[in-house]
């Protein structure tokens, strides 16, 4: 039961903390794309999810040089 408990918690956590990524919706989309892509990945398909952060990376710093 404690663990039913424990397990309903940290789901309900995760689903709240999926908008981490809403600042860049706006302003960049396909940042914030990217970013979704991996939070509602990151417990299923770790695989996609860590292709997903480096492409990310790559196009933030892109972003970043231009500025």
């Amino acid at each position: 039961m404690d663990d039913e408990i424990i397990l309903e918690e940290t789901n309900r956590d995760s689903r709240i903390q999926m908008n981490n990524v809403e600042f860049l919706r706006n302003n960049w989309s396909e940042l914030y794309k990217m970013a979704k892509a991996v939070e509602e990945n990151v417990e299923t398909v770790c695989n996609i999810s860590l292709i997903k952060i480096r492409m990310f990376g790559e196009q933030l710093t892109k972003k970043i040089r231009r500025n």
